[in-house]
């Protein structure tokens, strides 16, 4: 007679079917199992899809074989010893080990979505869409393109290898309005100005006004409107994030910055779709800019 069968049947000692095939063996599958999975899959999607299938399995099979078994063992030995205390003991012991079983199962799928979710918001060194460097003076850094996820950082050690520089040339279409507020702060705390010679909008405006002073070439342009939930990462978040909130902090980001009222309550009557690109005069008058600059000055 297998294994599988005589356990099943309740023909092992209480002893062996308890510890070994019931406690034993469970630790085997649900810690070394989940291991072995995390080792031989390195993308967290197929991580996630393997252990609920792995745990499912055990779950729908495994663990009813040992259950079964180990209440037909229990069964066999009240009628040969009649102790309903340990009859008893047994039950309530399964019951806390089912208990701890799903509390851990829980706990491995909340682990590796946190996981999968936070490797989905680093940013893909191939696929970041700014470029970062220096000019020949090195005292001056030039960022393009969008601002993505980790441009601060990436921002924050270049500054901290070049503790001379004076400024940072930004040119930008926008991108995520918590990274435009933490180049803000960091060129606030190191006291950089910032010049624009082509176009700062959007998420780089927000950037653009942690300068000491802010410059803005004779073809550059500022742009300012509402904002969105954009990103494919933040959509299925949309709910927890209040717009207006967000606004609000950068509207008190400008007051910091000594920009007039009237124009801070201008920045967000353009919706998403639309972009309000003040003219030099009035960015001059609201303190938004220091001066007109040339690319060559």
């Amino acid at each position: 007679m297998s294994f599988i069968h005589k356990h099943w049947q309740g023909q092992y000692s209480l002893s062996f079917s308890f510890w070994v095939i019931f406690i034993l063996l469970s630790l085997v599958v649900h810690t070394v199992g989940p291991f072995c999975i995390q080792q031989i899959f390195s993308n967290h999607s197929t991580q996630l899809h393997a252990l609920f299938f792995y745990q499912v399995t055990g779950g729908l099979v495994i663990l009813p074989w040992q259950i079964t078994g180990v209440l037909r063992s229990t069964d066999h030995y009240f009628k040969n010893y009649g102790r309903p205390i340990l009859l008893n003991l047994v039950q309530t012991t399964i019951v806390i080990v089912l208990i701890i079983i799903i509390i851990h199962f829980i706990g491995q799928i909340q682990s590796l979505m946190i996981e999968k979710n936070r490797q989905d918001f680093q940013p893909d060194a191939k696929s970041k869409q700014y470029s970062i460097q220096w000019i020949e003076d090195k005292k001056h850094l030039v960022l393009n393109g969008t601002l993505d996820f980790g441009v601060t950082s990436a921002v924050r050690s270049f500054l901290l290898t070049h503790p001379n520089a004076k400024g940072v040339i930004i040119e930008s279409k926008g991108g995520n309005i918590y990274e435009g507020r933490g180049l803000a702060a960091i060129f606030t705390q190191y006291k950089l100005d910032t010049y624009s010679f082509r176009y700062c909008l959007s998420a780089c405006a927000i950037a653009f006004i942690g300068g000491e002073k802010r410059y803005l070439g004779k073809d550059g342009k500022l742009g300012f409107h509402q904002y969105a939930v954009e990103s494919k990462n933040l959509q299925n978040f949309q709910n927890f994030y209040n717009i207006e909130d967000e606004q609000e902090k950068d509207r008190k980001l400008y007051r910091s910055r000594n920009i007039t009222e009237h124009f801070i309550q201008q920045i967000f009557k353009f919706p998403n779709n639309n972009i309000w690109i003040p003219k030099r005069k009035a960015l001059l008058q609201a303190g938004v800019i220091s001066a007109d600059v040339s690319q060559n000055k």
